[in-house]
C-alpha cells in the first residue's frame, strides 16, 4: 500500500470541504501578516470583499480540475504559524476568470467538534512559480 499523498481523492476533497466550510459559515483569517499585501495585489476592499469571492476562486478551481491546480508540496507542509495550529497547508494555482490572471491560493482545513470543516485563509495573491 502506497503512502503517497496527497491522493488525487484528497486534494479534490479539499476544495469541496473549503466550499463547504464557507457556505456554513465556518472561515476565517488564519496569520494576517500578508492580508493586506494580497488585497493590494488582487484588488479586493477588504475581508468581506474576500469573502464574497473565495468560492468562486475555490470553484474555478474545481472546475479546472483540483488535482491538475495542485501547487503544494507531497505530503502537504505543516503550517508553522500558531494561529494555524500545526494543520495541513493546502495550496493551490490556477487561471483565474475572475481575477484576471494566474492565482494562487493557500488554506487550511479544521474538522470542528461536530466534525465541519472550517476554513482557514492564509493567502491569495498572483502566481509566483519558483
Amino acid at each position: 500500500m502506497s503512502s503517497h499523498r496527497p491522493s488525487p481523492e484528497e486534494i479534490r476533497l479539499k476544495i469541496e470541504e473549503a466550499l463547504t466550510a464557507i457556505s456554513l459559515g465556518n472561515f476565517q483569517v488564519g496569520p494576517h501578516r500578508h492580508l493586506y499585501r494580497d488585497f493590494e495585489e488582487c484588488g479586493f476592499y477588504g475581508e468581506d470583499d474576500l469573502w464574497q469571492r473565495l468560492p468562486d476562486f475555490l470553484r474555478e478551481i474545481k472546475a479546472k480540475d483540483p488535482v491538475l491546480c495542485y501547487a503544494g508540496d507531497e505530503p502537504p507542509d505543516i503550517a508553522f504559524e500558531p494561529s494555524l495550529n500545526g494543520l495541513e497547508l493546502w495550496e493551490y494555482h490556477w487561471d483565474s476568470d475572475s481575477l484576471n490572471f494566474r492565482a494562487y491560493i493557500k488554506f487550511c482545513i479544521q474538522k470542528g467538534r461536530n466534525g465541519q470543516p472550517h476554513y482557514l485563509h492564509v493567502r491569495v495573491h498572483p502566481d509566483r512559480p519558483e
